[in-house]
């Protein structure tokens, strides 16, 4: 995919948070007016929201209560944890080194696969095997950046600021009330 050179990244992620709806008012003023200018910004607009029209169609599920509750254990557990130090260094090296470790088995399972049809079937140019591996890093890319953007939302804004409050505000009116508060 040759979008990368003509198109800088952070015009990429700004079309995939407008083609989702989560852009702000001045980067969806941004991306409309690139498209104006730029059929190819227009087309990559477009394939995103069509991907994004197929991503929202898909019918939320209601959580059943025996996860709801696990997910409030977890975080009362989470919360134990964060009082440790050991938290801390679990935190900011076991998540890196386990995207690193998965990266590089994709990568792997991906060269292997490609290589291994080479030999058998049909002799791929190297101007086709570059292009494919660029193909994969940019989609291997995108993938992460959804993965930290959801993770970073997820610990940020939902759990953080949505769950953790009313736990805690429920746990306090039981401590309260069971110690005659």
């Amino acid at each position: 995919m040759k979008r990368s050179n003509l198109i800088d990244e952070k015009l990429i992620d700004s079309i995939i948070c407008v083609a989702y709806g989560d852009a702000d008012l001045a980067d969806r003023l941004k991306v409309y007016f690139y498209s104006l200018k730029n059929p190819k910004v227009k087309e990559l607009l477009r394939e995103y929201k069509q991907t994004a029209g197929a991503v929202h169609s898909y019918k939320t599920l209601e959580c059943p209560n025996d996860v709801v509750g696990s997910a409030k254990n977890r975080v009362r557990d989470v919360e134990k944890l964060k009082r440790r130090k050991s938290y801390y260094f679990g935190a900011l090296y076991a998540r890196p080194l386990f995207a690193a470790v998965a990266t590089l088995i994709i990568i792997a399972v991906v060269s292997f696969f490609i290589t291994k049809k080479q030999s058998e079937e049909k002799r791929y140019s190297k101007a086709e095997v570059v292009k494919a591996e660029e193909q994969v890093k940019q989609s291997l890319a995108i993938v992460g950046k959804v993965f930290r953007k959801t993770e970073n939302r997820l610990t940020e804004d939902i759990l953080e600021k949505q769950v953790t409050p009313p736990i805690k505000k429920g746990f306090d009116t039981i401590n309260n009330l069971l110690n005659g508060g």
